[in-house]
């Protein structure tokens, strides 16, 4: 009998690599082919154990690639599928990068079809004896069952046994890490080697336990055998723990329903329910129930519609306009967009945003935002309409690609719009995830001759020394951080503070999500320059916008 053929997943969207290594590899391995990282987690969510190995182009869809070996991580069932990388142009930091985000080796363009075999031979050959070695039944660390093992136990379970009712739980500590930095990793270790212990006397022999890695463990058993007691004797143990922290332990419990159900999703269930945890400390239990499943399925509609909805230009550009604090006239605006579904409505942005951050695909609604813009700037000046400067945000998946100084330029370029009036808005969290590599690409997007402004500030953990080393013209101060601070005199001081050294650095100030008459009239006193919130106007569509800047005379600052 021929033996089957190994399959790699390729992602790539470019047909001649495609082409290519389709005829380098078909004739060894069977080739899948996506154009997106969105159609990869899906293939791969619903076929991960018929696959060998993913062959992942970097550069796709502006460095989507990324974004790919980010989510990948975040995922049991799918992280431990080896990736190799393909990169057209050399580049030593994309490519460390990539191998601390768990790239498995990389090549590069020209393709030299016998390397590139012997590689992928070697990376499948060297899973295949992982997966044996993983086999072995108990973790050396906690006693409880390796995870391949346990799922190996959980599925023979299901398959012998499927008139039974049966429950997964999946159980791990809130800030574990903060045990490993103030006590070190030994500590670490003995605290998850107590938990192994506990969970055998707790549960019993006869039901199953596993650990996931870390501080994650799975328990499996029969649901006529589960009790929130044996829960909360697991708790009071910990409790009990000899370490001066309080160790907080988090249960979410899935209930099967549907035992025909890949074992990976139903992992990620009781996963999921853990994640519906709002931070309540008094709470230790959470059920996976249909509200989750509903959420699951509205994520899922929308990241099935959210290509249609470029297309068919669903996403509309409102914009909320900011005011000068002294002339009370419109000097700028903000575009934000809006999803009106043709069947759904109204999205909130609260909603499907995060998502698309998630996904990646905020880079191409970034884009299509910032078009849309430049559009309307180039419409004002073609009809002699007065011009303001409209501000646009990037997200932090933006700034991971190095040619977006290069793609904003000529957008504006296309537009024939002066570069001054499309404004920038970086989000004060983007520069504390990676400040040294974040400042380098601002600073080379100002160097274009962009205005940057820092949005959000005060919501993240920067230090204000940060603001010197940064090329921003604007700040501006977040709505949460202006609305804590002004009914407090040591708010109001530091509030005072920032607006001076802001101007003390040569920056126009900018206070988001003013709401009251008093609000804007403390900051006025305070120097504030601009403000923009629903006590001015809340964000207009464009025609509204066009007629606002018609009822008011505006000064533009230099």
């Amino acid at each position: 009998m021929r033996s089957q053929k190994d399959s790699i997943l390729l992602i790539d969207d470019n047909e001649e690599n495609k082409s290519e290594l389709h005829e380098i590899l078909s004739d060894t391995y069977t080739v899948i082919d996506v154009n997106n990282i969105t159609e990869a987690l899906t293939k791969l969510e619903n076929h991960s154990h018929k696959i060998s190995m993913i062959l992942l182009d970097l550069m796709i869809s502006n460095m989507e690639g990324f974004t790919f070996l980010s989510e990948l991580q975040k995922r049991e069932a799918i992280m431990n599928i080896p990736v190799i990388v393909i990169t057209s142009e050399y580049s030593e930091l994309k490519e460390e990068e990539a191998l601390q985000l768990g790239a498995y080796d990389i090549i590069s363009k020209p393709f030299q079809p016998a390397i590139i075999r012997r590689r992928i031979e070697n990376t499948i050959q060297s899973l295949k004896t992982a997966a044996v070695i993983n086999l072995i039944e108990r973790d050396a660390l906690t006693g409880l069952y390796s995870m391949n093992f346990f799922t190996e136990k959980v599925t023979e379970v299901l398959q012998t046994c499927a008139n039974e009712k049966y429950l997964v739980i999946f159980a791990n500590i809130s800030r574990f890490k903060l045990v490993n930095e103030l006590f070190g990793r030994t500590e670490g270790d003995e605290l998850l080697r107590f938990i192994g212990k506990t969970m055998i006397e707790m549960i019993g022999e006869h039901e199953l336990c596993g650990h996931a890695g870390a501080d994650n463990f799975f328990l499996f058993m029969k649901q006529e055998c589960y009790s929130e007691a044996i829960l909360r004797a697991i708790v009071d143990r910990l409790n009990n723990y000899p370490i001066p922290i309080n160790i907080v332990m988090r249960f979410g419990v899935y209930t099967l329903d549907d035992i025909t159900m890949p074992i990976d999703k139903i992992f990620d269930r009781a996963k999921l329910a853990v994640d519906t945890f709002d931070g309540n400390y008094d709470s230790y239990i959470c059920y996976y129930d249909d509200s989750i499943r509903q959420k699951l399925l509205r994520e899922q509609m929308i990241t099935n519609a959210m290509k249609a909805a470029i297309t068919e230009k669903q996403f509309i550009v409102f914009y909320q306009p900011k005011f000068d604090l002294i002339t009370e006239s419109v000097i700028g605006a903000e575009a934000l967009v809006r999803w009106i579904h043709p069947e759904y409505g109204f999205l909130s942005p609260g909603e499907f945003i995060p998502i698309f951050e998630k996904n990646g695909f905020i880079s191409e609604l970034d884009y299509y935002v910032w078009e849309c813009v430049c559009q309307k700037i180039a419409t004002w000046i073609e009809t002699g309409h007065e011009v303001i400067p409209i501000s646009v945000n990037v997200s932090r998946v933006d700034l991971y690609n190095p040619k977006l100084p290069k793609l904003l330029y000529e957008l504006v370029q296309r537009y024939k719009i002066p570069i001054q009036y499309l404004h920038l808005e970086i989000t004060e969290s983007a520069y504390t995830d990676n400040a040294k590599q974040m400042i380098e690409i601002v600073n080379e997007i100002r160097r274009y001759g962009f205005v940057i402004e820092m949005d959000d500030f005060g919501t993240g953990y920067s230090s204000l020394n940060m603001l010197s080393d940064l090329p921003i013209e604007i700040l501006k101060l977040d709505m949460s951080f202006l609305r804590n601070n002004v009914g407090r005199s040591s708010g109001r001081s530091v509030i005072k503070f920032i607006i001076n050294l802001a101007k003390w650095l040569g920056l126009f100030v900018v206070a988001e999500g003013v709401e009251t008459q008093d609000q804007a009239l403390f900051l006025k006193n305070m120097g504030c320059d601009y403000a923009q919130g629903y006590y001015y106007s809340k964000p207009v569509a464009e025609v509204d916008f066009e007629k606002l800047l018609l009822e008011t005379r505006i000064n533009v600052p230099n």
